[in-house]
């Protein structure tokens, strides 16, 4: 682990923002990159005159925001098609199924606001919050505060 994120400062070295962007971008993806590690060592640069803070809050916004709207999407479009496919048919067609997206309508705000703060969290959110169809606009506002 200790030679992966030596890996990971150097990528952040070499190519700076782009970098940031990228390892926030992927790491919402729930791929196993340290973005929170990643950012907190973009700041210590900045406060050392390497970077500046403004872009590297705005990149590190950038690459986390894209990413969930991405993974919104796809699952809007694509998210019943693939369960089916998987066979999960008669969970996704049931009942229960339906008053628990109901459910998460009714509360959707709270759930992408405080879902921000756990990561875990905000990728089930971002997958769950597509799936349901919740309101974009709703979805994009609360995700960004």
């Amino acid at each position: 682990m200790e030679a992966f994120l030596q890996d990971i400062l150097a990528f952040l070295l070499l190519y700076k923002y782009a970098a940031l962007f990228a390892i926030t971008f992927l790491a919402a993806f729930a791929l196993p990159l340290p973005s929170t590690t990643s950012v907190m060592t973009a700041a210590g640069f900045a406060s050392q005159g390497y970077l500046s803070i403004a872009w590297v809050i705005f990149f590190a916004t950038l690459g986390n925001v894209l990413a969930d709207n991405l993974v919104y999407w796809a699952m809007r479009a694509f998210g019943y098609s693939i369960f089916r496919r998987l066979g999960f048919s008669k969970i996704i067609e049931a009942p229960l199924f339906a008053a628990l997206s109901d459910r998460i309508q009714e509360h959707s705000a709270v759930i992408i606001f405080f879902s921000r703060f756990e990561v875990i969290m905000t990728l089930s959110v971002n997958f769950l919050m597509g799936f349901a169809k919740t309101d974009y606009r709703k979805f994009f506002w609360y995700g960004l505060a």
